[in-house]
């Protein structure tokens, strides 16, 4: 393992002195293109999503940075969404999202409806991602708490549907709300464990 560590920090060291100053020169130009102060004028909709002078519609997400003063809070806003498995396969919020009908489910709002479609958001490096719950019933969705959710016919952990689950008697527990129980089976972060 240790035989790893040195090129590895070689190379990290060298990406960093190589990055630091391409930062410094571009970093105004960087910070400008997702200012929401910009030429783009953005106005809320609801929850995170704003819309500009051409009705598309756009998430507000943020991430930290860190350069030479310490870390920054970069605010943009994101017009696309998670269509595939792949990261390529986005499309526009307008053509996906009614925004009308939109509402985030739980505490958590890792879950979202609107009257066509399920969403799951998670943290990713850009801020968060929110992915299409492929056939989940928006009319009888909920939140169980954490990233366990049910409809009609199935129970969820994020995106996946979870197996053999009875959907009547389950039941989310623990101090995380990652575990879970029916009247058949365990199950811990949406997997079967007995």
């Amino acid at each position: 393992m240790y035989r790893f560590a040195l090129p590895f920090c070689c190379i990290a060291i060298a990406m960093l002195f190589s990055c630091t100053s391409q930062k410094k020169q571009s970093k105004k130009e960087y910070f400008s293109s997702f200012s929401p102060f910009g030429d783009v004028k953005y106005k809320p909709i609801k929850y995170s999503f704003y819309t500009n002078e051409k009705n598309d519609i756009f998430e507000q997400k943020e991430y930290l940075i860190e350069d030479s003063t310490g870390f920054h809070r970069v605010i943009y806003y994101d017009s696309l969404i998670q269509t595939g498995k792949e990261w390529g396969d986005k499309t526009p919020l307008k053509d996906i999202i009614d925004i009308q009908t939109y509402t985030e489910l739980g505490d958590e709002a890792y879950f979202s409806k609107d009257k066509n479609q399920v969403y799951f958001t998670r943290a990713s490096s850009d801020g968060a991602i929110r992915l299409i719950i492929k056939d989940a019933d928006s009319r009888t969705f909920s939140s169980l708490g954490n990233r366990w959710a049910k409809d009609k016919k199935h129970i969820y952990w994020g995106t996946e549907k979870v197996l053999r689950a009875h959907i009547k008697s389950f039941r989310v527990f623990g101090a995380l709300q990652d575990s879970a129980m029916d009247k058949n089976h365990s199950y811990h972060q949406g997997e079967l464990v007995q």
